[in-house]
């Protein structure tokens, strides 16, 4: 049985001292480089995944561009993009934001400066009421009192007594 000989490329084809072959090291893959300068500093696993996945999908808006090709107007189309085109939530954007940075100062050690000029996610609404999220009208539908939002409200007592809701006084019969 003849064995096939391995083909080795010629920059890797070095021999040391004692004859054995070297081969020449290759330099990890970019989001390798980026979960590698992640795992050195204090960041939890999920935030690893997510920038790794938010960095990811800024190479692939650019065609598969190497991020070192680019700088601040990529960066802008993209953030802007998923503004206007997939309406993601402002803290969404900034999550994204804070990727493309770590992978410009922490691995590819480029200086971006300022970048401006971005289109900013708009503040999400709740379909239900029409009002920001985070601040809840009453439960009944109306405000607990005149014109009142609450945050977390619990009770579906009114707040404030008027004239049409009072409590009833102490001589006063229930009504029937």
């Amino acid at each position: 049985m003849v064995s096939k000989p391995t083909t080795i490329s010629v920059a890797s084809r070095r021999r040391c001292f004692f004859g054995h072959l070297l081969v020449a090291p290759q330099q990890p893959k970019l989001l390798e480089q980026v979960r590698d300068a992640l795992r050195a500093r204090p960041h939890s696993r999920r935030t690893e995944e997510t920038y790794a996945q938010w960095i990811r999908r800024f190479i692939i808006f650019h065609y598969k561009r190497h991020p070192q090709e680019m700088g601040v107007e990529e960066i802008n189309q993209f953030l802007s993009d998923l503004a206007v085109t997939h309406r993601v939530a402002a803290s969404t954007q900034n999550q994204a934001l804070s990727a493309v940075l770590f992978l410009y100062q922490a691995v590819l050690h480029q200086d971006l400066g300022r970048i401006e000029d971005v289109v900013h996610a708009q503040k999400p609404i709740s379909p239900q009421r029409g009002v920001t999220l985070g601040i809840r009208t009453h439960p009944s539908g109306g405000a607990p009192g005149v014109g009142r939002e609450t945050r977390g409200a619990t009770s579906h007592r009114p707040s404030v007594q008027t004239a049409d809701h009072r409590p009833p006084a102490a001589g006063d019969a229930e009504p029937l």
